[in-house]
């Protein structure tokens, strides 16, 4: 460790050069303020100062605020050599950012008990700096990649979404990458395709099978692929690219073009709300499959169910993220308080849920994504 001696008076630098030497120090000398200056200006690797106070120009406790100046946020400990007729000014002295002082007439084993603290105390400092700066590089570098996905996502998934008065949206992601996937296409023979994807977990590692899932959604409903197919094809695909822990939890449906036919694969979601208008009670159309990305293509169902609307008739599906919302007791919102919104059959019933919901979770934060989707037939799907 580099020490470095400032002092007027060259007895008593080459006199702590000596004691320091002796013990291991490596020593540099400074006969003023302006010297000091310079030195520490140009030797980085200068891990502690000696300091007298009282020198000619530039004094102790002027050099030591201009050494603060110029290290900035770096840290090298300033010990101040005072005597005895100068304790008045240790006040000042720990102003101008000195971090301790020894007396004259100096005792060695109090000056190196004193040098050894400060020199653990400078290595952990910068160890701490240097873990703070690779931190900093690590989030760069993660921003960056943030980036990069982040504009993939925007290519690749949002472009070919077509919008619907008839389909309405509520999506909220947990954290930057929605591990919820929400996708529509009306086609050129007018039939509507609806997904809806939950993925394990949330955030980057959720959303990576989306990308795959939606690229295979777009080619085959643009070519009107029966939903068992599109689905079949979709489990080959997660099956084959993602880690054996992760699924996806996911309800297809598809419209024909006037809206009065479903033809719908649920797998690991939940419930499935019909609502229509002539019924005070909801329709549940409930997950009768496993999610998809778990079984092969032997043991895979890809059999969906159909049924006829009525004029009027409204899909709602939803992820877990909504029942499973907590609220500051612990307590989860749950299927029975989702049921009780939809039942109210208002307007819009994705803007019921969500008005109960914040009623219920009294400013809870979330922790999963949340995404709703609600699609009416009674709107007519002329703007896609």
């Amino acid at each position: 460790m580099k020490v470095l001696i400032v002092d007027d008076q060259e007895i008593n630098r080459l006199g702590l050069v000596g004691l320091l030497e002796g013990a291991g120090y490596t020593c540099v000398q400074a006969g003023s303020g302006e010297q000091a200056l310079s030195v520490v200006r140009d030797q980085t690797d200068i891990c502690m100062v000696l300091m007298d106070i009282v020198m000619p120009g530039i004094d102790g406790l002027d050099a030591t605020r201009e050494i603060r100046s110029h290290l900035g946020s770096n840290h090298i400990p300033i010990i101040f050599v005072t005597s005895a007729d100068e304790a008045e000014k240790l006040e000042l002295c720990f102003e101008a950012g000195g971090d301790d002082f020894v007396s004259r007439p100096i005792n060695p084993t109090l000056l190196l008990s004193r040098l050894n603290a400060h020199q653990r105390l400078f290595s952990m400092h910068a160890n701490l700096q240097e873990s703070n700066k690779e931190l900093l590089r690590h989030q760069r570098e993660t921003e960056r990649e943030h980036l990069v996905v982040e504009h993939v996502f925007d290519n690749v998934i949002k472009p070919a979404m077509t919008k619907c008065e008839s389909i309405s949206t509520h999506l909220s992601p947990y954290s930057m990458f929605n591990g919820d996937l929400y996708l529509a296409h009306r086609n050129n023979t007018g039939d509507i395709y609806v997904l809806l994807g939950d993925f394990t977990g949330h955030g980057l590692s959720a959303a990576i099978g989306c990308m795959p899932l939606a690229d295979l959604f777009y080619a085959m409903a643009a070519k009107s692929v029966p939903v068992g197919e599109i689905v079949a094809e979709a489990n080959r695909k997660l099956l084959k690219i993602l880690p054996d822990h992760m699924f996806c939890c996911m309800v297809l449906m598809k419209f024909n073009a006037t809206m009065d036919h479903l033809d719908i694969w649920v797998g690991g979601m939940n419930d499935i709300y019909m609502v229509e208008p002539s019924s005070k009670a909801s329709q549940v159309i409930p997950s009768q499959h496993m999610p998809i990305g778990i079984l092969t293509n032997e043991e895979f169902d890809s059999t969906s169910k159909e049924y006829d609307l009525a004029s009027g008739a409204r899909i709602f599906a939803y992820t877990d993220g909504v029942i499973e919302f907590q609220d500051p007791e612990g307590e989860m919102f749950g299927e029975d308080r989702l049921r009780e919104a939809i039942e109210e059959q208002e307007e819009s019933l994705i803007e019921t849920v969500l008005v109960r919901l914040d009623d219920f979770k009294k400013g809870c934060e979330q922790r999963d994504d949340i995404t709703l989707v609600e699609i009416n037939t009674a709107k007519a799907p002329n703007d896609m």
